[in-house]
């Protein structure tokens, strides 16, 4: 209880925060809007602070869940549910556009060096984060980033986009080059993807592209597997393609498993996603909340 004087105050000050036009803002910093004279793009951070302990038993939890998903893939985009969802759930929520930037003239080592730079940018303020890429060439990226930089965890959604694996002749066959062509060839006909929509205008869609062309990005991924808690999900419910999609994730999967399987975090679960934004995120949470 305060006494009139201080709850007159306190009105005030309200009054004068301002209202943004971020999902769910609680804090002035929540909304950052990232210019530069290369590119223009938006970071919406949809946070909470909350008390101790949340109205439904949730607890707050340290660090951020952060999103980045493909710009031209899905129906749906995930951001406004997880953003309606995590923070309610303690869990401070990110979601970050990072293909609106990219260039139509830059080369695939151009536009990858972009990506993980941005990438690097965005995430540069948080501490423990736990990053899910949705779609094949946020997954690609995710990955990348990994090699020199940390996340508390990592779960990769469809990345059908396979990376070299390094020190292993085995699968000399596989390259993101490879990988893109044959993610293209069958887009446009599995249900959950379209590329034909964006007819070319997309920077995502045109470093895809440049990738079935350019075999420049073709380095292995080096990646010390085990050293963090990685989960790995498929699009179910693709009619002709579920198969491919069931392979990438597995071939994905056993990447960043130890060749023990067991290491830390033992084998690197795969799991089938219904079409269902919910049932996504409750996967997705359950992960953060018991393995996490």
């Amino acid at each position: 209880y305060f006494d009139r004087p201080v709850h007159v105050v306190l009105v005030v000050v309200v009054k004068m925060i301002p209202i943004s036009s971020c999902l769910h803002v609680t804090r002035l910093t929540s909304c950052r809007h990232i210019t530069s004279s290369r590119l223009r793009r938006w970071k919406v951070t949809s946070s909470i602070e909350p008390p101790p302990i949340l109205s439904d038993g949730y607890v707050e939890r340290p660090g951020v869940l952060a999103l980045v998903e493909s710009t031209l893939s899905y129906r749906e985009s995930w951001t406004r549910p997880f953003a309606a969802t995590f923070p309610n759930r303690g869990i401070h929520f990110l979601s970050i556009d990072l293909f609106s930037g990219l260039s139509s003239s830059s080369t695939v080592l151009e536009s990858f060096s972009q990506l993980h730079t941005e990438l690097a940018s965005d995430l540069s303020t948080e501490a423990n984060v736990v990053l899910v890429a949705r779609g094949p060439l946020p997954c690609l990226v995710a990955q990348y980033y990994l090699e020199s930089l940390p996340l508390s965890g990592l779960i990769l959604v469809d990345p059908l986009i396979v990376p070299r694996r390094g020190g292993n002749g085995d699968d000399d066959e596989i390259s993101p080059q490879s990988s893109a062509q044959t993610f293209v060839q069958m887009s446009s006909e599995a249900g959950c993807f379209d590329l034909l929509k964006t007819n070319g205008q997309s920077g995502e869609a045109n470093l895809l592209d440049k990738m079935q062309r350019d075999s420049a990005f073709d380095r292995p991924l080096k990646l010390e597997a085990g050293v963090l808690p990685v989960k790995v999900l498929y699009t179910g419910g693709n009619i002709g393609h579920e198969k491919e999609f069931r392979r990438c994730a597995e071939q994905t999967a056993s990447y960043h498993t130890p060749e023990d399987g067991i290491g830390m975090w033992g084998e690197v679960a795969v799991e089938k996603l219904e079409s269902d934004n919910d049932a996504a995120l409750e996967t997705i949470y359950s992960f953060h909340d018991e393995v996490i």
